[in-house]
C-alpha cells in the first residue's frame, strides 16, 4: 500500500535555550565552499573502501522516535569514520531513554544519552519489531536494554555536543567539520515530504509538526544552497531516504519561530592514551602555574594590581598596559571548558585563550566569544601553536586570520599523518 507523509511519525520537540549548552562557533572555521560541496557518503566510501557506499535509511513507521533515529544515524557515521567499519546503531537505545510523556524527544536529551552512555549496535538492541518498522510502544520499552547492550554502547560515547545556529552557512560548516548535524525542523503534510525537495510549511500551528533529521550533505542545486538530510521514513522517501532542504526553508518562519530550529553537532570520543610519568609531572607543574596565573589575574582586578601591572613587562606584553575586565577570568574559564583543545594541534596541554583581534586594540571585543580561540604553548606537532599561528612567529605581531590558518594547518598535519 502506498504510504502518505501523514502515515509517518515525527516527534521533534523544540529545546528551550540553556546557557550551559556549548556553542559551535562557525567563525572559528573556514567558510563553506559551496562550489565544492560536501557529501558524507563520499567520505564514508573512501574511509570504508566501499565504492558508492550508501547509508541505510531507517524507518520509524508511525512512532515518534525520530530523535533516536537521527542521532543513532549520526553516531554510526562517527563510528564508521573512527573504526573504518560500518555497523548500524540502535535508535531504540537512545529513544527509550529520552522520550517524553506523550511521545517524541528533545534533542538535548538525546545528546546526553550519547555523551553519558553511547549507543548500542543494532545487533544488540533491535529497533525493528519482529523485523518490521516499530510501534511507539515498542520503542519506549527501556526494559529491553540489557547489560550487554549497555556494555556495547560504551564503545561509542561522544566527547561533547554543541548547539549550531540554524542558518544554512553555520549548518553547512558543522556538517563538513563534524561529519553531520541533527536538525530540528518544522514541516506540514503539504504533499512534498516524501519527495526529494520538501517545501517549507505555512505558518499554521494547527497543521505544523516537528521532526529530528540527520544532515550529512551540502551543495548547490541549480545555483541555490541546499542541505542534504536522510529521513527516517524508509528508503522510498526522497532518493533512497535523502532529501534536500533549501536555503528558503531555513529562512521560513512558522508559528513559534524559524522552520529550522535547534541544531546539534557532536564530536566522537576517541579513547584517551594513559599519561606517562613525565606528562603527569608536567600537568602538575602547569596546574600550579595556572593557579598562580589565576591569583595574578585576581590581583590585577584590584586598583593597586592594575596600577602595578601597567609597570610590569609581562602585563605590558599581554595587554599593552590596558586593564583587564573583572569578567575576564570567568569568560576565559568558560571558553576553555567549551574549547579544551588547541585549534591547531588539538593538544590539551599548556593551552591559552588567544584574542584574534588584540584586546588592547579592541577592548570592546575582550569578552566576545567569537573573538577567542584556544591555542597552546607546548607544540604537540613540533609547532608552538600560540606563537606560530596567533602571532606569526613573533608575539608582537597580529594575525587576524588565525582561525582559518589553524584549520588549514590542522588539515595539512592530519593528511601528513595519513601519508597523503
Amino acid at each position: 500500500m502506498q504510504k502518505h507523509e501523514s502515515d509517518f511519525g515525527k516527534g521533534g520537540h523544540r529545546d528551550k535555550v540553556d546557557v550551559r549548552d556549548k556553542k559551535y562557533l562557525a567563525m572559528a572555521s573556514l567558510p563553506f565552499r559551496w562550489d565544492l560541496g560536501y557529501d558524507i557518503e563520499i567520505e564514508l566510501s573512501e574511509v570504508l573502501g566501499i565504492q558508492n557506499f550508501k547509508l541505510p535509511a531507517k524507518d520509524q513507521n508511525g512512532s515518534f522516535s525520530c530523535g533516536g533515529q537521527a542521532f543513532s544515524t549520526y553516531d554510526q557515521v562517527l563510528e564508521a569514520i573512527f573504526t573504518k567499519s560500518f555497523e548500524e546503531r540502535s535508535a531504540k537505545y537512545i529513544y527509550a531513554q529520552a522520550f517524553v510523556p506523550g511521545g517524541g524527544s528533545y534533542g538535548r536529551d538525546c545528546c546526553k544519552v550519547l555523551k553519558s552512555q553511547g549507543v548500542a549496535r543494532e545487533t544488540f538492541l533491535t529497533s525493528y519489531e519482529n523485523g518490521k518498522a516499530p510501534s511507539e510502544k515498542f520503542m519506549q520499552r527501556s526494559q529491553d536494554i540489557g547489560i550487554d547492550s549497555r556494555n556495547d554502547a560504551k564503545n561509542s560515547k561522544i566527547l561533547t555536543y554543541k548547539n549550531v545556529d540554524p542558518d544554512i552557512e553555520s549548518v553547512a560548516q558543522a556538517v563538513r567539520d563534524n561529519r553531520g548535524v541533527v536538525l530540528g525542523i518544522t514541516g506540514e503534510n503539504n504533499g512534498t515530504w516524501l519527495s526529494v525537495f520538501p517545501k517549507p510549511p505555512k505558518s499554521n500551528p494547527n497543521t505544523e509538526w516537528r521532526h529530528w533529521i540527520y544532515a550529512g550533505k551540502a551543495k548547490l542545486i541549480n545555483g541555490k544552497k541546499h542541505i542534504g538530510v536522510i529521513n527516517s521514513w524508509g528508503k522510498d522517501c526522497g532518493e533512497s531516504g535523502w532529501q534536500w532542504i533549501s536555503e528558503d526553508y531555513f529562512k521560513t518562519k512558522v508559528s513559534d519561530g524559524l522552520a529550522v530550529w535547534n541544531s546539534w553537532t557532536i564530536t566522537f570520543d576517541e579513547a584517551p592514551t594513559p599519561p606517562t610519568f613525565e606528562e603527569k609531572k608536567t600537568d602538575a607543574f602547569w596546574s600550579l602555574a595556572s593557579l598562580w596565573t589565576l591569583l595574578a589575574e585576581l590581583i590585577q582586578r584590584t586598583r593597586v594590581g592594575q596600577w602595578f601591572g601597567s609597570f610590569t613587562a609581562n602585563e605590558r606584553a599581554k595587554t599593552a598596559g590596558v586593564a583587564r575586565s573583572s569578567d575576564w577570568p570567568r569568560v576565559r574559564r568558560e571558553h576553555l571548558e567549551n574549547n579544551p583543545r588547541c585549534a591547531l594541534c588539538l593538544g590539551i596541554k599548556t593551552i591559552e585563550v588567544h584574542h584574534i583581534k588584540p584586546f588592547h586594540m579592541h577592548p570592546e571585543l575582550e569578552l566576545e566569544p567569537s573573538n577567542l580561540i584556544t591555542l597552546c604553548e607546548s607544540g604537540a606537532n613540533g609547532i608552538v601553536c600560540h606563537r606560530a599561528i596567533g602571532h606569526l612567529g613573533n608575539y608582537q605581531a597580529i594575525n587576524p586570520e588565525c582561525p582559518a590558518d589553524a584549520l588549514l594547518w590542522r588539515t595539512k598535519i592530519a593528511n601528513r599523518k595519513k601519508g597523503v
